[in-house]
């Protein structure tokens, strides 16, 4: 008998316990991070509303996340109204603890949905490696491909309107469709093909 009650005691110590609050409390959200020592809540910071449904999202700084290299660090993106995962971002480089900090910055480019920024430790160069580098990235959907110019996942006449319109007033964000820092034909020609494609 008292060999079977200690066995119970024993197996009862050894199994995990749920973390418990003290004082009482309200969980809303509770995100894990998906890797040992990746530093997943390094940060965390209110980022604006970047879905536009009234409710501010917030954003989780992981520096040490290995997923694009050791240390190239990762950036989450949440919903502060359901807590689904709106968006990531990964260090470009490894090395950098891309994620060490996060922070709202207002709608910059003025398309409506505010924007964020991210720091790294480092800027990944050879020269100077530990300056670190700030990358301001814009809070507006992610286009399905360049032919997208609206950004709202669909093609149809208004992605043309939207690039003639961009391409005019020499937009590079929105119309330079190689990514080659020149606007020209080449762009138009790209953005036509990728057009018809479907972005294919």
């Amino acid at each position: 008998m008292h060999r079977r009650l200690t066995a119970v005691i024993a197996a009862a110590v050894a199994a995990p316990v749920p973390a418990q609050f003290v004082e009482p409390t309200t969980l809303i959200h509770n995100w894990p991070g998906e890797s040992a020592n990746d530093q997943f809540g390094f940060i965390n910071r209110n980022l604006g509303d970047l879905d536009l449904d009234g409710i501010n999202d917030i954003g989780v700084g992981v520096p040490a996340r290995d997923e694009a290299g050791t240390d190239a660090g990762k950036a989450y993106v949440y919903s502060g109204a359901t807590g689904v995962l709106i968006r990531s971002h990964l260090g470009p480089t490894p090395g950098i603890g891309f994620g060490y900090e996060m922070g709202g910055v207002g709608d910059l480019n003025a398309y409506g949905y505010p924007d964020f920024a991210i720091s790294s430790l480092t800027n990944g160069g050879r020269s100077n490696p530990q300056r670190g580098r700030v990358y301001v990235i814009a809070g507006d959907p992610e286009p399905l491909c360049a032919a997208d110019c609206d950004a709202n996942a669909i093609l149809n006449a208004d992605d043309l309107d939207c690039y003639v319109a961009a391409f005019l007033a020499t937009n590079l964000i929105d119309a330079d469709c190689d990514t080659n820092g020149l606007l020209n034909l080449d762009d138009i020609g790209c953005f036509v093909e990728t057009y018809l494609s479907g972005c294919g």
